[in-house]
C-alpha cells in the first residue's frame, strides 16, 4: 500500500499544486457581468401555432470571474417556453433562470434575464381549399391582348392559424411575364402565398395556360 501511494509522489503533487492555483485564480478572480444572447425555443401542439410574440433571442446577464465568462460558449445558452398547457390566446409568460433557461455552466450566476417576460398568443391551426391566381406581368407585343388564363388545380390546400387563415382570400402563383408575346403558352409555375405564416399544404406546382390573342382590327 505504501509503495503504491509514493509511486509518482512528484506527479501527483504536481497535479494537487496546478488544481490549488486553478482554483485560487478562478475564485479569487473578480468578479464581472457580460452579456451573452440565448436562443428561445418555445414548445407547442401541432395542432397550435404562435402568431404574436415570436422573439428570436432573450440577452442574458451573467455574473463571475472573468475567466469563466470568457470559456463560455454563447451557443449553449438557450430559454425554453413551454406553452402546451394553456390553450389558445393571448398570455403573458414570466421567465426565470430557474425554469426557463438551460446551458449556465457551474461558478456563473444569472443577474437577470431582458426580457423578464413575453408576450405570446397561440391559435389553433386549420387547414382550407383557397383558390389559385396567376400573377401576370408584362404586356403582349402591338397589336396583341391579354385574353385570361385557365389553372390547374383552380385551388390549392393551404394551413394557417385560424384568424390569418379567414382573410386569405386567394393565393398567388409565381410572376407569369407576357412581355413581346402574341401566342398562347402553357407553363409549370409555383404557387407563393403572399404572408409567410400561410402554408402551403402541398409544394406542387400548378398548370397556367395563359390565352394571348390579336386584337380585332376595328
Amino acid at each position: 500500500m505504501r509503495i503504491g501511494l509514493t509511486r509518482n509522489f512528484g506527479l501527483k503533487v504536481l497535479a494537487v499544486v496546478v488544481a490549488f492555483l486553478l482554483w485560487f485564480f478562478i475564485t479569487g478572480e473578480n468578479e464581472s457581468v457580460r452579456v451573452y444572447p440565448a436562443r428561445i425555443d418555445f414548445l407547442y401542439s401541432q395542432d397550435h401555432v404562435m402568431t404574436e410574440g415570436n422573439v428570436d433571442a432573450v440577452s442574458v446577464y451573467l455574473r463571475g470571474p472573468e475567466l469563466l465568462l470568457r470559456r463560455l460558449d454563447p451557443g449553449a445558452l438557450s430559454i425554453t417556453v413551454d406553452l402546451r398547457g394553456g390553450g389558445t390566446g393571448s398570455r403573458s409568460v414570466v421567465l426565470t433562470p430557474e425554469n426557463n433557461l438551460h446551458g449556465l455552466p457551474p461558478g456563473l450566476s444569472v443577474e437577470r434575464l431582458d426580457p423578464q417576460a413575453l408576450s405570446v398568443r397561440i391559435e389553433r391551426k386549420v387547414r382550407r381549399a383557397v383558390p389559385v391566381m396567376p400573377r401576370v406581368e408584362g404586356e403582349p407585343s402591338a397589336g396583341c391582348r391579354f385574353a385570361g388564363y385557365d389553372i390547374t388545380p383552380p385551388e390549392v390546400l393551404v394551413e394557417a392559424a385560424e384568424s390569418q387563415l379567414s382573410s386569405a382570400a386567394m393565393v398567388q402563383t409565381e410572376p407569369i411575364d407576357i412581355t413581346g408575346r402574341c401566342e398562347p403558352f402553357m407553363l409549370s409555375v409555383a404557387v407563393t402565398p403572399d404572408k409567410p405564416t400561410v402554408r402551403l399544404v402541398s409544394q406542387r406546382p400548378v398548370s397556367v395556360t395563359v390565352r394571348i390573342e390579336r386584337t380585332p382590327a376595328e
